[in-house]
């Protein structure tokens, strides 16, 4: 199959395929989806060895398309270029963009989205404060309906900024925070939901499909054990509450245990921000990385299940980056993922 790539340009509401023009100079691009607050990015690089090629104007949009001869074409997405870089040797161009879906948070980023506030959230689900942070700066919330079970008694959002706010909200639950489309994304990480909230498919694959595969197992299974400190209004008094992945309740055995080094404002948050990290440790365990050939269907969420590969089988990824890679020797796809997220989690 021979990969094939198409580029439209859009300025003031004009269309121009630029395939054509830009196919016997094209060096590579690269196609970055991650996931959380990041906005995927695009790079397109470009020979300019003869000088000839103008500079591209600031804030035109490039709709990107990718595949293969005789099939259909996958839309990679829409990025608008913010970033144009000349080199030599060898005379380039570089040119990168950011995803087109992230343009309303990116054009807060001055504004009040990230101004330091203060405020007291007093009686409020998890779900509520969210919901109203997002209407807030105009966004359409779109949560994880896991997190409907959680009620915040009393939260104090002092000096910081609604975005830090709902990172650190994030972090605390084991969750991302993502601002696509018009709306806010707040989901669990590693749970295989896409940016629209519904479920993920699951793709599968075999030996023979993927090279350059790594498996990393990391030390962090050493953990069975998450404390959290707490600050008790009523006694003035710092408190503790932990999870175990075990069937100890002995909170003096902490031979294997993590401290969290933030103080919660109630023992609720703190045991939900101490499952998360153990949560966050299990997924952490095992990470794994993999070349196959190009597939613009893979993006970050997407659930990977592995039929024939001894140490990978009996096993849901998740996928959390994904690189897609067209140049002159191809098209591949360079894949990051870690376990699944369970719904016991």
């Amino acid at each position: 199959m021979k990969p094939i790539f198409k580029i439209i340009a859009n300025q003031n509401a004009n269309q121009n395929d630029i395939t054509d023009l830009i196919a016997t100079r094209l060096i590579a691009i690269n196609i970055t989806n991650e996931t959380g607050l990041v906005s995927d990015l695009c790079e397109i690089v470009l020979d300019n060895r003869d000088q000839k090629l103008e500079i591209p104007v600031m804030g035109v949009i490039l709709e990107v398309l990718l595949g293969y001869e005789d099939q259909p074409l996958t839309k990679m997405g829409s990025y608008v270029i913010d970033d144009i870089e000349l080199s030599s040797p060898p005379e380039q161009m570089r040119i990168s963009g950011k995803a087109t879906n992230s343009l309303n948070f990116d054009n807060l980023l001055d504004q009040n989205i990230r101004s330091p506030k203060n405020k007291s959230w007093h009686g409020y689900s998890l779900i509520g404060i969210i919901s109203a942070i997002a209407n807030n700066h105009g966004f359409k919330p779109a949560i994880d309906s896991y997190f409907r079970q959680i009620y915040i008694e009393h939260l104090d959002q002092t000096a910081e900024s609604d975005i830090s706010f709902l990172n650190s909200l994030a972090r605390d639950y084991g969750a991302f925070v993502k601002f696509s489309l018009g709306r806010l994304l707040f989901f669990r990480r590693a749970i295989g939901i896409s940016e629209t909230g519904l479920e993920l498919p699951t793709i599968n694959f075999t030996t023979s499909q993927i090279s350059n595969w790594q498996l990393k197992i990391g030390a962090n299974q050493k953990f069975n054990k998450v404390i959290a400190k707490w600050h008790n209004f009523n006694t003035g008094k710092e408190e503790e509450v932990f999870v175990s992945d075990d069937n100890s309740n002995n909170n003096n055995d902490i031979g294997n245990s993590y401290t969290i080094r933030y103080q919660y404002t109630s023992s609720d948050r703190a045991l939900a921000a101490a499952k998360a990290k153990l949560a966050e440790f299990k997924n952490a365990q095992e990470n794994l990385s993999f070349t196959t050939l190009g597939n613009p269907s893979l993006a970050a969420e997407n659930s990977l299940i592995f039929t024939d590969l001894k140490y990978l089988t009996n096993k849901n990824w998740i996928i959390t980056r994904v690189n897609h890679v067209f140049n002159n020797q191809g098209f591949s796809s360079e894949v990051n993922a870690i376990l699944k997220l369970s719904d016991d989690n």
